[in-house]
């Protein structure tokens, strides 16, 4: 099955489309457009992780077209894993987590978002990257709209969905950034201190004697395969508060979890 993961995310998107019958693909065809373009089309699938499938669910979240994707991209997903295309099931990635819809003027009551240097430039560099897009969407729309026949004018509709998800998730970008605060360090005399946003703690698994390492982090910054973890998670909620040498346990759906932290640092 090597070949198909050298394949890219096009190539297979017509293999799946070749498995359905003419109502699925009807139904589907959009949705599963919409997301080849986000990706990328010519992009190997071995590129694509599960990360890059959150990130596309968070824009569903505050886009208008959710609420029939998951049902056709998800089984997408999972035929590339049952094909051997992806070692993991990236639709166990495909989560849509809604985004307020509160009027503009509540949402600057909120608190500040705080952001670590390094999370505040990643999500920078991911707007910037993002507004380079607009002139590529453009074209993308003008070819579409080139086909006069609107009625069934599938990459049209996937090429509009694009863009509003993009423009989506730039303004959602702007505004975490305006009204971030970027942490401190809490200087040397912190190494005692209790878990807060930002510390990296060091845990002893009691139940293996494994250790590990988290970075505590904004939910907007949290990156697992780089060890940083959202302060909202099981793990994170768990560690806030606590200090060097106490025993913390977490619920996860495997069970319970216990952990002592071994050290602090910021």
């Amino acid at each position: 099955m090597d070949d198909l993961a050298g394949m890219s995310i096009e190539e297979l998107a017509s293999r799946y489309f070749a498995t359905l019958t003419a109502g699925k693909r009807q139904k589907g065809e959009a949705a599963v457009t919409r997301f080849v373009r986000w990706c990328g089309r010519e992009r190997p699938i071995s590129r694509i992780k599960g990360r890059d499938i959150e990130q596309y669910a968070l824009g569903l979240g505050i886009s208008s077209v959710a609420s029939q994707s998951p049902q056709h991209v998800r089984p997408f997903l999972t035929y590339l894993h049952k094909q051997g295309a992806t070692r993991a099931n990236l639709a166990t990635s495909f989560r849509i987590r809604k985004i307020s819809s509160a009027p503009e003027s509540s949402r600057r009551r909120r608190a500040l978002t705080q952001l670590t240097k390094e999370g505040y430039q990643r999500l920078k560099v991911e707007m910037e990257k993002l507004k380079a897009q607009r002139g590529e969407i453009a074209e993308e729309l003008r070819r579409a709209a080139a086909d006069k026949d609107f009625r069934e004018n599938a990459p049209l509709e996937a090429a509009r969905d694009h863009q509003g998800m993009v423009e989506a998730r730039i303004r959602e970008l702007e505004a975490i950034l305006n009204s971030s605060v970027l942490l401190e360090a809490q200087g040397a005399g912190a190494a005692n201190s209790k878990v807060v946003l930002g510390n990296s703690v060091t845990l002893v698994d009691l139940s293996s004697g494994e250790a590990l390492q988290y970075t505590l982090v904004n939910p907007d910054e949290a990156k697992l395969a780089e060890g940083k973890i959202s302060v909202a998670s099981p793990v994170g909620k768990a560690l806030l508060g606590k200090a060097k040498g106490e025993e913390v346990q977490v619920t996860v759906p495997a069970g319970i979890l216990h952990f002592r932290i071994k050290g602090i640092a910021t």
